[in-house]
């Protein structure tokens, strides 16, 4: 488990610092402070797991060690399974692969089957230790039993106080992290002699502008513009060669890919590469930023 797990936790450290990003700033503070603290929960999970497993009798220790095994084992089983039906060394048939299938599309539920039936060994050993069913001949010997009794309690609660905090950073805190960022609703622009115009006025406030063209074929070509500097603009597709269409937001007074979070450079909004916006070709003239609607509607296809 050690060697499974260990590769994930180190590419993890990968993520901390994004595309773009500078490497001191608070957001990557806040990374590096919940990464450390995600191992140092993680070590105290299995730490608190392990000494609520050893007060248990044998019988109660085994049964718990065994089932969470058994649990754990099914997705490696898979993995096998995967790799044996891939190279055709395992008959293939519609039952082996619905249930490959099922087990890799539910992968979430079998860690969620290890938290909650890990949960049931703190409960036993608390419930065991409420009261004080052992004889003792003096209160010496009736102070050790409280004491070992309440040490056992403190463990069981601190066990279950880490699964549920998992239980609640798996499904809670993940669906609020992972929740899909709504693009703002397309701005208004004008369309003369061939040509989408867009009063640079509005961009003077340095925020992300999005726009829409309708092409054609009723395609929703989504466009984006924003003022980096005195006299520079960034105008792009909402979409890069990378992500697709999946466009861009505004965070914090940046500009953040919506499918990779990937910070953009202000500076480079308007050159290809990267994550960048695909760049779309404007001119300058009578205050106003003007694109050509050939440009827009040859650039279609990527919001097919």
């Amino acid at each position: 488990m050690l060697f499974y797990y260990l590769p994930v936790i180190i590419m993890l450290a990968t993520t901390l610092v994004n595309y773009g990003e500078s490497a001191v700033s608070t957001i990557v503070l806040f990374r590096l402070i919940g990464y450390v603290l995600g191992i140092v929960c993680m070590l105290c999970a299995g730490l608190a797991i392990y000494k609520t497993l050893i007060k248990l009798s044998a019988i109660e220790l085994k049964v718990s060690v065994a089932g969470a095994l058994c649990i754990f084992g099914v997705t490696q089983v898979v993995v096998i399974l995967q790799r044996l039906y891939s190279l055709g060394i395992i008959p293939r048939n519609d039952f082996i692969f619905a249930f490959i299938a099922a087990v890799v599309n539910h992968g979430n539920f079998f860690t969620f089957a290890i938290i909650l039936f890990i949960m049931i060994p703190p409960i036993i050993l608390w419930r065991k230790n409420r009261t004080i069913t052992e004889t003792y001949h003096n209160n010496a010997e009736l102070r050790k039993l409280k004491a070992q009794k309440r040490n056992a309690r403190r463990w069981a609660k601190f066990s279950l106080v880490l699964l549920i905090g998992s239980v609640l950073s798996l499904s809670v805190l993940r669906h609020y992290v992972d929740r899909e960022v709504p693009l703002s609703p397309p701005e208004n622009y004008t369309i003369a002699d061939g040509m989408a115009m867009i009063p640079i006025s509005e961009l003077e406030d340095d925020k992300l502008h999005r726009y829409a063209y309708t092409s054609e074929q009723g395609i929703e070509v989504r466009f984006i513009a924003i003022k980096k500097s005195e006299g520079s603009y960034g105008v792009g597709l909402d979409a890069c060669d990378i992500c697709g269409p999946t466009g861009y937001f505004e965070r914090n007074g940046e500009v953040i890919c919506k499918l990779c979070d990937v910070v953009m450079n202000k500076g480079t909004i308007g050159f290809p590469g990267g994550c960048n916006p695909v760049p779309v070709a404007y001119i300058i003239h009578d205050e106003k930023i003007k694109i050509k609607i050939a440009d827009l509607e040859a650039e279609a296809h990527r919001f097919k």
